[in-house]
Formats: structure tokens, C-alpha cells, sequence
């Protein structure tokens, strides 16, 4: 239990911003499955997710107020200094 509590207390591997602030925020949680195949039926059994507490912010009007948080790829480029 705890490296995973220790893992979703880095940043986020991908550089993930609060949607709502735009401040760089921790990883959301962590999903790992086993790399073998497996039927739809045994996935409760071979895919793991912890999520951490507080990453989700929504009220009763959620669906109001949605908006979709941009990929990696889709966010503008950060400026890169001289060295590259």
C-alpha cells in the first residue's frame, strides 16, 4: 500500500493541470493490469486502479459546468530555452 500512496503523491508522468486553476496538479491515481490476456469477465481480478481522494472536484451541477481537459498533444507548446 504504501509505494502506491507514494507513486499518486509524484507529479503526473504526462504533466497534468488542474482544468480548472491550470496549475500543475499530482497524478490522478494509478491503473495497472497484468499483461497477459483475459476474458471481460476476470478483468475485477487482473486490473488494478487506485484513485486518490479529493482529485475529483464536482458539485450537484457538474454536468452544467463540464469541460473536457485537453490531451498532452492538444496543449499549446511550452517555450523551450537556448540549450533545447
Amino acid at each position: 500500500e504504501q509505494p502506491v500512496l507514494a507513486l499518486v503523491k509524484e507529479p503526473s508522468r504526462f504533466g497534468s493541470e488542474d482544468v480548472h486553476t491550470g496549475q500543475p496538479c499530482s497524478c490522478e491515481g494509478i491503473v495497472s493490469r497484468n499483461a497477459a490476456s483475459f476474458p471481460v469477465a476476470e478483468m475485477a481480478h487482473q486490473v488494478f486502479k487506485y484513485v486518490r481522494a479529493g482529485h475529483v472536484k464536482t458539485d450537484e451541477h457538474w454536468t452544467r459546468k463540464w469541460r473536457r481537459a485537453p490531451l498532452i498533444h492538444e496543449k499549446p507548446k511550452k517555450d523551450v530555452d537556448a540549450n533545447g
